[in-house]
């Protein structure tokens, strides 16, 4: 159980400072992104006449996900991470590494 504990502890050092910077600048930008899903999904759900506003439609998805889908996937991650700063969940969470695996997911 330590030798996992001390593990778990390792890796998180290791890896902190550069998740850290990223989380950081999501997390400021949480309120603008609810905001960006929100128009985002408008946009997407209109059909265009024009040439260049279909091509901008088109530029709106990447591997054939909506825009608007993956930012709101993103603002899911930091309400998670959010949530393990809970006092009584912390304990738990990082004990399973949870603060650990949002920032990853958040990075990614």
């Amino acid at each position: 159980f330590f030798l996992s504990l001390f593990v778990q502890f390792a890796i998180v050092v290791a890896f902190w400072r550069r998740i850290g910077r990223a989380v950081a600048d999501v997390e400021t930008a949480a309120r603008d992104l609810e905001l960006l899903a929100a128009v985002l999904a408008v946009i997407e759900a209109k059909s265009f006449t024009t040439e260049r506003l279909r091509g901008v439609s088109a530029a709106l998805r990447t591997g054939g996900v909506p825009a608007s889908q993956q930012i709101a996937r993103l603002l899911r991650w930091i309400t998670a991470l959010d949530s393990t700063r809970n006092q009584i969940l912390a304990p738990f969470a990082w004990l399973v590494m949870l603060p650990y695996l949002c920032s990853l997911a958040i990075d990614r």
